[in-house]
């Protein structure tokens, strides 16, 4: 008998834990982002000890029949993209079919969900074996506990930083994706206390006000500009008011929450001269590019984008803000 072999679903869903779950923020991240691609207007995030104990994400979209619930915790099973051609032009937050199954593999899980059309119907899961499918009597959307986080994979428990850590990693990712959807109320509940509550006006500004308490509205300018298939809009801090020592990414490529230098280096840029070396401006971008121009495909947490023209979106972020 030869030495390789393929390696049983279960030792492969922790492998792919390994890479999308690599802390609680990220299990935040994924829930929230299927509940925002279910058509959520309101979504309720809870998190117990930072996560560890519990998190839970609610929310009021179209839900899940109970067949596709079961088959959401297959890898590789998603209703976002149907071929290599959708691959190149991804519109939806997430896409690869891999995070429910993932995060299944690593915890506790219970789900709640029920569409217009179907019965609700509840599901058990621990370390990625199916206990129980029963019904449930609920409302329209989905509800998804998971509890005891890394319960089966004690080293990587050992690798989390301390609850204030992952506790305020969390929250700024919740901020983020608020600002994103100010036309989606989000509320935050952390070890039994509303920590913020966004209103879902689709006014930025009341999220702003909500999220971000230190910021006074009125030290920002909003701007806009459109050049060919690009669009860009925002908030940028007038100059001399809120500047920091440290660079601060609320940058959104598509409404997605991304990390790209470009983007970094165009805003540095494009404040030359109005700020002085070694500072940085507050700034909130909405960059909007074609689906097919922008590789999201990057890394499976889906944080970092590479741009098909980067010299072109470099000068056309630094051109609108100079403007």
């Amino acid at each position: 008998m030869g030495k390789v072999i393929i390696l049983p679903e279960e030792i492969r869903n922790k492998i792919a834990a390994g890479e999308v779950v690599e802390r609680p923020v990220s299990v935040v991240k994924e829930l929230v982002e299927n509940s925002i691609d279910a058509g959520a207007r309101r979504i309720v995030i809870e998190i117990i000890n930072a996560g560890e104990t519990l998190i839970s994400v609610t929310d009021n979209g179209e839900g899940m029949s109970k067949d596709d619930a079961i088959l959401a915790l297959n890898r590789f099973a998603t209703s976002k993209i149907k071929n290599m051609e959708d691959l190149f032009k991804i519109k939806t937050l997430g896409f690869r079919g891999e995070a429910l199954a993932s995060i299944a593999s690593v915890s506790k899980m219970e789900i709640r969900t029920k569409t217009e059309k179907d019965n609700g119907v509840f599901i058990r899961v621990e370390g990625g074996n199916i206990l129980d499918i029963l019904p449930w009597e609920g409302s329209i959307g989905t509800s998804i506990r998971v509890k005891d986080l890394f319960y089966n994979v004690p080293a990587r428990k050992k690798f989390l930083k301390s609850r204030t850590t992952e506790s305020n990693l969390i929250v700024d990712f919740v901020k983020k994706i608020a600002l994103a959807y100010p036309d989606i109320s989000f509320q935050y509940i952390e070890d039994g206390k509303t920590k913020f509550t966004t209103l879902g006006s689709g006014k930025i500004g009341d999220v702003i006000i909500e999220v971000l308490k230190n910021i006074n509205l009125n030290d920002l300018i909003e701007f806009e500009n459109t050049h060919g298939d690009y669009s860009i809009w925002g908030l940028l801090s007038k100059p001399g008011k809120l500047v920091s020592i440290k660079p601060q990414d609320f940058f959104f490529v598509n409404k997605r929450w991304v990390r790209n230098l470009s983007i970094f280096q165009a805003l540095k840029e494009g404040y030359k001269g109005r700020i002085l070396e070694g500072y940085y401006p507050f700034a909130i971008l909405f960059l909007n590019v074609p689906y097919d121009e922008v590789d999201v495909n990057v890394h499976p947490t889906k944080r970092e984008v590479k741009f098909e023209k980067e010299k072109e979106i470099f000068s056309f972020i630094e051109n609108s803000i100079k403007k």
